[in-house]
Order: structure tokens, then sequence, then C-alpha cells
């Protein structure tokens, strides 16, 4: 049984104990919770004294008031020698007490935050995104968990550490999405390859920045344009075109001056033929059996 100088050494007084004892109220509880949690961060503690603080929070982290838990959360939250199993306790709680440590503990692991990730709430999500520093497992497993608002708070993090793989697949998913995007281009470490396929997603305002970090000229700027233009245009034959719609939307294009030799070769690389076909009956004027027969 502690005596009464071991809870005066944990800043607690006889008058503490006390009310903790006759009047046992949530705002006694949470002043008992925050004193104790503040002991962790004084070097002069003894290991018997870090032993009874450690039993008095482990007492206080499974308290029935809300508002005790977030406080003893909040107190826990930037100390480095906070007891791992009572902030990891804090972690998994509901998001209001779980929140603080989230954001800011130390004591947390990688492991820890990927479980918290995968089985947690799109909150907790976001408060693992906005930490001083996330790992790249962290962010792949952020960019992984669809949660939007977790991604537009990681891309725009500069502690966060995000593979060139993890950025790609930001700009796949929402390179047109300014909410995501503008903090993305922004990035200092954001690969070229990455930029590149940005200038096709997102707005003007977005693009002409990206060309002048990226020191892009215009004829690559075009040439991308274009490139991302000629993609969309044989995915959407490949999904929806019939081969009765060959000819008009090979006329469509001829009339916009996109059926270019390159959008001809495209497609013959991804085996649409017909629209080959199509093309090449357009240009030269020959029978379609002929172009058939030919190609």
């Amino acid at each position: 049984m502690p005596d009464a100088r071991e809870f005066e050494n944990l800043a607690l007084s006889e008058r503490d104990i006390e009310r903790l004892l006759t009047e046992p109220s949530d705002e006694v509880r949470t002043e008992v919770a925050v004193k104790v949690a503040g002991q962790f961060e004084n070097v002069s503690i003894t290991p018997r004294q870090r032993e009874l603080a450690q039993d008095i929070l482990g007492f206080m982290v499974h308290d029935a008031a809300v508002a005790v838990r977030e406080s003893l959360s909040k107190s826990l939250s930037t100390l480095q020698d906070a007891p791992r199993d009572i902030v990891l306790a804090l972690a998994r709680d509901i998001d209001q007490v779980a929140l603080p440590v989230l954001e800011e503990s130390p004591v947390l692991t990688d492991m820890d935050l990927l479980e918290i990730v995968v089985k947690g709430s799109a909150e907790k999500q976001v408060a693992i995104a906005g930490r001083a520093h996330v790992s790249s497992i962290v962010s792949d497993a952020l960019v992984q968990s669809d949660n939007r608002r977790a991604v537009v708070r990681l891309v725009g993090n500069a502690g966060a550490d995000i593979t060139e793989e993890t950025m790609q697949k930001v700009a796949e998913l929402y390179g047109d999405d300014d909410s995501v995007a503008a903090p993305l281009v922004r990035r200092g470490d954001l690969p070229v390859h990455v930029a590149e396929h940005l200038v096709t997603l997102v707005s003007e305002r977005l693009r002409d920045y990206l060309i002048e970090q990226h020191g892009m000229g215009e004829e690559v700027t075009r040439r991308l344009i274009d490139e991302s233009r000629e993609r969309a245009t044989i995915n959407l034959v490949d999904s929806n075109a019939q081969a009765d719609e060959m000819p008009h939307l090979v006329r469509q294009l001829a009339s916009n001056n996109r059926l270019t030799p390159s959008i001809i070769l495209r497609a013959a690389c991804f085996g649409e033929m017909r629209f080959v076909e199509a093309s090449v009956a357009f240009l030269t004027g020959l029978p379609d059996e002929k172009v058939w027969r030919l190609v």
C-alpha cells in the first residue's frame, strides 16, 4: 500500500486524495488524471512512483466518463515516456478520446497506427494523416482507405513520407479533384512522371503551376494532353462503341482535327481494329471490304 509521501511526489495532495475518495465527481477525477499523467515527464520520479502512477492511470483509462478519458488523452499525447499500453487503449477508444494521442503521441508505432487505419473510423484516419511524421507504409494504408479527407490532409502534410508509387495512386484516384490535387502538386518531392500525369487531369490554374515548377515546355504539355485525350478516346471505343458507330466516331474526330496517325496507331496497339479499319476507309475513300482485306 503506497504511503502519503508517494502520493505527494505524484503531485497529489492529501486534499486531492480526500476529494477522490469522498467526492469522486467527473471534475475531480479529471483533475487527478491530469496531475498523474504529467508526472511521466518528471525526470526525478522513482521507478516505484512511476509504477504507482501507471496503476492509477490504468484505472482511469477505463473511466465511464468520456471527459476523464479525453483529458487523460490530451495530457499524455505529447509525452515521450507515456505508458504505451495506456496510450494504445486511448487510441482505440471513441473518436473524442482517441484523436489527441492519434495526432501527436510519439509512443504509437507504425503497427499500432496501421491497425487503427484499417479498423478505425474516418476521423481517426484523418487524425493519423496529420501527425508530425507519417511513414510511407502508413501513408499507403491511408490512401488505400478511400477516405478523401484523410488523403487531402496527408498530401498536404510535409512530414508525410509518401512513395512515388503511392503518389501515382493518389494522382490516378483524385487527380481531377482539386481539393486533393492542389496540395499534391505543391509537394516538393512530387516525381516528374506523376507531375506529367497530373497535367492532363488538373484545372488550368494547377496545370500552370505544374508547368512552371517542373519546367515543362508548352510542346511537352500539349503532347501530354493530346496523349491523354487519345487514351480516353480509345478506352471509349473499347467499352462502348459498336461496329456500326465507328464511321460516325471517325468523322467526328476528323472534323475536330483529332484523327491523327498517333491515335490510329494507338488503337492498333490496343487491338481496336474496327477503329483502325474505319479510319483507313475514311482517309483513303476505299470500300470497307477492301480496307478489311488490306488490314
